[in-house]
């Protein structure tokens, strides 16, 4: 129960930081997740005319001002980019972080907000929680024009137990305990968090797809990542 807690807790903000650093144009922007939530982010337009527009999605452990760097290189590049922090991080509201269950309701509000922009489709530069909630989203709506997704969560539960291994806790109880624990969020947050897994999704999803994943990454395997690029639709 108490890990479950933990796995779920509102995040708050990334030390401070805004695009106005970064030598970029901002307005700040407020919108509504398909559930209600009100989240807070950045619109930063191109300089120059372009129908090409990317959402960055932050991970699980900060919010937006830690992916400003990207933003500044999409911008560079020409592309429109919005920012926002999910729910349970930084400025948004929300009380449950549920791994992309009830995020990719924050991603399909953005997508509504883009298109009070004009903007009817865009692709998406996820990290980690982001890159999760991506693949989920993009299973679910043809609003998402391409997907890079670094460093996305191929099975949830393995993925705690690696976890749990780093600090002692043998791979098979540590099984237990997060098969316990997720149980118990999903009860917590009313929301099957047991079926967030990117394996469970990628199949449905018809735009392209960009996945990077670090051969090192001791909690999300390599060879679960290359089953996700062969699980694509």
């Amino acid at each position: 129960y108490l890990m479950a807690r933990a796995l779920i807790r509102p995040v708050p903000p990334s030390p401070s930081d805004s695009p106005q650093h970064y030598g970029l144009p901002f307005e700040p922007v407020f919108f509504t997740s398909r559930d209600g939530l009100h989240l807070d982010g950045w619109w930063i337009p191109a300089t120059r005319p372009t129908k090409c527009t990317v959402i960055i999605c932050h991970g699980r452990e900060g919010s937006r001002e830690r992916e400003l760097p990207h933003a500044k290189t999409l911008h560079e590049t020409g592309f429109h980019v919005l920012m926002f922090d999910f729910r349970a991080h930084g400025r948004s509201e929300g009380q449950h972080v549920t791994f992309g269950m009830y995020e990719k309701d924050d991603l399909l509000g953005a997508l509504d907000f883009l298109a009070t922009r004009g903007v009817e489709r865009a692709g998406v530069l996820g990290f980690s929680l982001g890159a999760t909630t991506a693949i989920i989203t993009a299973a679910v709506t043809d609003r998402i024009a391409a997907i890079v997704a670094e460093g996305a969560v191929a099975r949830l539960k393995p993925t705690l137990a690696r976890r749990l291994w780093r600090y002692g806790v043998p791979l098979p109880i540590g099984w237990l305990i997060a098969a316990w624990a997720l149980a118990f969020a999903a009860a917590l947050t009313r929301g099957r968090i047991d079926q967030v897994d990117a394996i469970r999704w990628i199949p449905h999803i018809r735009a392209p797809i960009l996945l990077i994943h670090g051969a090192q990454d001791d909690l999300v395997s390599a060879a679960e990542v290359a089953e996700l690029s062969v699980r694509c639709g």
